[in-house]
């Protein structure tokens, strides 16, 4: 993201605004299976989202997609976003 900031050019700017954009969605994808599976259990364990593939595959898939995107795997938006950046 520093290296959009040091081109200080319009494609810089458009570099960070497309890499804070996907981050934010992929945070809040991410957070928001947190809070769904944390509604349904007594008290604050990360063991709860432990078989949450057979309990919710949806949750389980878009939890693994937004790890995965955030770990920065390609094709996904993690990837794309910090190739955008160092490549301008």
């Amino acid at each position: 993201m520093l290296l959009g900031v040091a081109a200080l050019n319009s494609a810089g700017k458009s570099a960070i605004l497309y890499y804070l954009s996907g981050y934010l969605f992929t945070v809040l994808g991410a957070f928001t299976v947190i809070c769904l599976v944390m509604r349904h259990v007594e008290g604050e364990d990360s063991g709860a989202l432990a078989g949450l593939n057979q309990r919710s595959p949806l949750l389980a898939a878009t939890m693994s997609m937004a790890m995965v995107s955030l770990a920065g795997i390609p094709p996904l938006a993690g990837f794309s976003e910090s190739f955008c950046c160092s490549s301008r």
